[in-house]
């Protein structure tokens, strides 16, 4: 095999090792009808996407434009009509956005690399691999990586998204899972996705094998007391350092933790999460999380949500302490 070849087939299982579970799904699909038109037996894009370019986890944007799609249907032919890049292995593997290269750390040391999400779900392909849909949010973010900790399957800062457009094209019915006791809160959520344009919503009582086979974005509401009795969320929990959350609920308080996945804070006041994960890389069913330590702290998060959502944008996940937005991982 050519050792180029070989190099990026690792990157890549690395990759999807560092997600909780393994591989999610990746159906192939055709675009809307009502988004393209044909001419001389090509299909041509109707519509914009939007490219946001930033650099540790989102905290500095280096480059944000919507962009008509015409001729640039994939990933990698949207970076190059807009921006200079660098590419290894026969152009399948961006190595560089505008002079900022990844950098080998070593054996020990930390890597800094590019990585894209589109919709805020990381891509299961390489840039060259991926066809795009108008509407869609192609967000290339330069970060450090050094364990299994570091993967981030799924990221909240594309907000609406992944509601509205999904992953491929592929968007299923969004779903909110929570107590009854929750359902006032519940019900602001739904509200405040059905006004930023997410037409297909439903809710459910907090339910395991839901979660185990959702089919299309989960939405789980509720106070860590009453969700860790969930087996799949208490799991979720225990592999912290797999999911790319960047927090762990401890009987000693809630941990916050740094690219590595370590703890980095660990927060004993009011507080709560907005967090997302998926089921391996390219999951068109990344699973939200809304969590709080107490009731305080989940009404904390919820508002945040329905009230300033762009306080989390371009963010990976947040914790909100006591009204502050803390952005994560630290």
């Amino acid at each position: 095999m050519n050792i180029k070849k070989f190099y990026y087939l690792v990157l890549i299982t690395f990759l999807v090792m560092m997600a909780i579970t393994g591989c999610g799904g990746q159906t192939e699909t055709e675009p809307n009808a009502a988004d393209v038109s044909h001419s001389e037996g090509k299909t041509a894009f109707t519509g914009k996407v939007k490219l946001l370019v930033t650099k540790d986890f989102g905290s500095e944007t280096l480059f944000e434009k919507k962009v008509e799609i015409k001729e640039d249907r994939t990933v990698i032919d949207l970076l190059k009509a807009n921006l200079e890049i660098t590419t290894k292995w026969d152009g399948d593997f961006v190595n560089g956005i505008n002079g900022l290269e990844s950098e080998n750390g070593g054996v020990s040391g930390n890597r800094f690399d590019w990585f894209y999400y589109i919709n805020g779900i990381c891509a299961d392909v390489g840039a060259a691999g991926y066809e795009l849909n108008p509407g869609d949010i192609v967000w290339w973010d330069y970060h450090a990586w050094k364990s299994m900790g570091s993967a981030n399957s799924a990221v909240i800062g594309c907000f609406p998204e992944p509601f509205i457009h999904g992953y491929r094209g592929n968007v299923g019915t969004t779903t909110i899972i929570t107590s009854e006791e929750n359902n006032s809160l519940a019900n602001d959520v739904q509200k405040a996705l059905e006004k930023n344009g997410v037409t297909s919503i439903e809710s459910k009582t907090l339910n395991e094998d839901f979660l185990q086979n959702r089919q299309g974005p989960t939405i789980v509401m509720g106070e860590w007391s009453e969700l860790k009795e969930l087996t799949y969320l208490e799991k979720l929990n225990k592999a912290y350092k797999k999911t790319g959350t960047n927090v762990h609920f401890t009987d000693k308080g809630l941990e916050l933790l740094d690219y590595s996945g370590k703890a980095a804070r660990t927060v004993t006041e009011s507080a709560g999460v907005i967090v997302s994960t998926g089921a391996g890389l390219g999951d068109e069913s990344p699973l939200w999380l809304i969590v709080g330590n107490n009731r305080e702290g989940l009404e904390q998060a919820v508002e945040v949500l329905v009230e300033n959502p762009d306080k989390i944008s371009k963010a990976y996940g947040v914790a909100v302490v006591s009204g502050e937005i803390v952005r994560l991982p630290i």
